[in-house]
């Protein structure tokens, strides 16, 4: 048995909830929990009702199958079930739902405690709240990857996925076009009615671009009225006519520029291969 398991005869010990225990974890200012090895729930402190909004009563003498969904039940048992059979201890990172519905990303820090016989008497379990920072994370990522006008991706995303694409091309020969769309004299938009009309006109074509592509096509901008569009598995006779596509939506829908003021945009669609 590894050396960092707890040697004590915890299991009775914890299942009497001793008030000294129970004043002592109810200090910490972290959710802490413990469960015998049959994944019962012995106990825990005042963090972890407030976390999980449940109080002690109602998850005593449980286990998860009693407490949580299908879904999150049986990913937390496998855990437990894993460092019972690897005992010592476990770090991962998971998702858990309270019981009003808020859903909080964690990492849990797990041991396992021994009996006095050295068998497995169970496990104890902290939880660190890492929501913050999976938010930073996520946000960090859609920085790197989409473009903060319009939503699409940008330019060094959608260059990857044509690198991509190309990688397959030449393993498989398996062809793919390129659509390069840009906006005829977008200059005149922002001169005749200001950047923020600018900013609209390139949101504007950007929802014309998604609505238009199939599920498997890639959009993004390249960068000022420039968009590329890669169509995978893709000939050149079927890309003109996606391309005209294109032209023809973005030609036939005005942009709404407010007081019932339209404003009639075209493109240049160019096909490369």
């Amino acid at each position: 048995m590894p050396n960092n398991s707890l040697i004590l005869n915890l299991s009775e010990f914890l299942s009497n909830n001793d008030s000294l225990l129970q004043q002592l974890i109810d200090t910490l200012p972290i959710p802490i929990f413990y469960k015998d090895r049959q994944g019962v729930y012995l106990g825990c402190n005042k963090y972890f009702e407030n976390f999980l909004k449940i109080p002690r009563k109602a998850f005593v003498g449980k286990t998860v199958f009693q407490l949580y969904d299908t879904e999150q039940a049986t990913l937390f048992n496998e855990a437990d079930e894993t460092l019972f059979n690897s005992p010592g201890v476990q770090i991962y990172e998971s998702k858990v739902k309270s019981d009003d519905g808020t859903v909080h990303f964690v990492k849990f820090h797990k041991t396992t405690f021994l009996n006095q016989d050295n068998t497995i008497g169970g496990l104890i379990g902290v939880i660190f709240d890492i929501t913050e920072q999976k938010k930073l994370e996520l946000s960090l990522q859609e920085l790197a990857i989409y473009d903060q006008l319009t939503g699409l991706y940008n330019r060094w995303e959608g260059e990857n996925k044509a690198q991509a694409l190309y990688s397959v091309k030449k393993r498989t020969d398996v062809n793919f076009c390129m659509l390069i769309l840009d906006i005829d004299n977008f200059k005149a938009i922002n001169d005749q009615f200001g950047h923020t009309a600018g900013d609209h006109a390139l949101c504007h074509i950007a929802q014309l671009l998604k609505l238009c592509s199939r599920a498997y096509d890639t959009v993004f901008r390249y960068g000022g009225e420039e968009f590329v569009i890669l169509l995978p598995s893709t000939e050149i006779d079927a890309a003109i006519l996606i391309a005209e596509r294109y032209r023809e939506t973005i030609e036939t829908s005005p942009l709404n520029l407010g007081s019932q003021q339209l404003y009639n945009m075209t493109a240049l669609s160019l096909i490369h291969i």
